[in-house]
């Protein structure tokens, strides 16, 4: 009995040991809503930790990628107007950056001289023209235009097409080779590629001194870029509803911070509450069909005030109002809709 005793002991630890270790043991009420809490607070503080690295990689990525403005809307809303515009302006502001640096450092000379060379080339903001069928020149300056690449005219012959049919076309034609076009616009926004500048320094070891003045140029050009203006065609439906639409954007946003401006033309929806939401739908449908930020802008203010669209964003009795007068003016037709 003495010598069994030591065993039944350890049996007792064995089994209290295996009682705690045991899954189905169950904790007390109070020490189970203890633990809940300590894993409850562990989770809220990793999660904002992810906050923060996220939160601060989004910080590093906008300060550092020009953003990319993608404006869209019906045909003879002011498009290609509105970007001239936007270009105008990135450039004005640009030149007033530049104006008060030279100011702050005009104490120094050679400060001064490589920013009057850098201001010669300087480019903040990238002009994207993808209206194959723009005649003439552009009232903005064009840094990559698709009718470089394809003949509007030619497709319409060669394929027997329409006018839109065409433009699809060329749409569609120049959507199998963006990936140069997207190219390009990194290696204006990213001058600094490690990849490339390695492979030149392997290609070119005889001419290091040339090659280092020429990426000084490239970084003095390039890195001052703060915006992409891409102007789609007037027709819409051409580029929005088209596998090529589809493709171009999804490009730009993988690269680049995408944005699309919708351009409404306020004296039309002024004249008529169904064109104000024929846009407002269209608008929605880009939105979901995108998955972009989607900007609204009221165009031709000069001419109509945008304030009754708001007012009707903001109030459905407002504009259920405004079109039931529109309807009874219209007569049996505008009782139709």
């Amino acid at each position: 009995q003495e010598s069994s005793s030591p065993s039944n002991t350890n049996n007792n630890n064995e089994s209290s040991i295996s009682a705690l270790q045991n899954p189905t043991f169950q904790l007390p009420p109070v020490v189970r809503r203890w633990e809940q809490r300590l894993q409850q607070q562990e989770r809220q503080k990793s999660d904002d930790d992810a906050v923060e690295t996220t939160t601060a990689t989004l910080a590093t990525t906008q300060t550092n990628n020009p953003v990319c403005v993608i404006v869209v809307g019906m045909a003879g809303s002011g498009k290609t107007t509105l970007l001239s515009q936007l270009q105008r302006y990135a450039d004005d502001q640009y030149d007033e950056a530049k104006a008060a640096t030279a100011a702050a450092a005009s104490s120094e000379t050679d400060n001064e001289e490589n920013d009057d060379d850098n201001d010669d080339d300087a480019m903040p903001a990238y002009c994207v023209n993808l209206d194959p069928a723009t005649l003439g020149d552009t009232p903005y300056d064009v840094s990559i235009d698709i009718r470089d690449t394809v003949n509007y005219q030619q497709v319409m012959e060669q394929h027997q097409l329409g006018p839109n049919g065409a433009i699809m076309t060329s749409l569609n034609l120049y959507a199998t080779k963006f990936d140069q076009v997207l190219g390009i616009l990194e290696k204006r926004a990213f001058p600094g590629d490690e990849h490339e500048t390695s492979n030149d320094n392997d290609n070119n070891k005889d001419d290091e001194t040339n090659n280092d003045d020429e990426t000084n140029n490239d970084n003095n050009t390039t890195t001052d870029m703060e915006y992409i203006f891409v102007d789609t065609p007037g027709q819409i439906e051409a580029f929005t509803w088209s596998a090529s639409g589809q493709i171009i954007c999804e490009a730009l946003a993988s690269s680049f911070p995408t944005v699309l401006v919708f351009v409404v033309d306020t004296p039309r929806c002024a004249a008529s509450p169904n064109t104000f939401m024929s846009n407002m739908l269209y608008a929605c449908s880009m939105l979901y069909r995108t998955r972009l930020p989607l900007m609204i802008c009221f165009n031709k203010t000069d001419v109509v005030s945008h304030e009754f669209c708001l007012d009707w964003m903001r109030d459905y009795e407002s504009f259920q109002q405004a079109l039931d007068d529109h309807a009874a003016d219209s007569g049996f037709y505008g009782s139709l809709t």
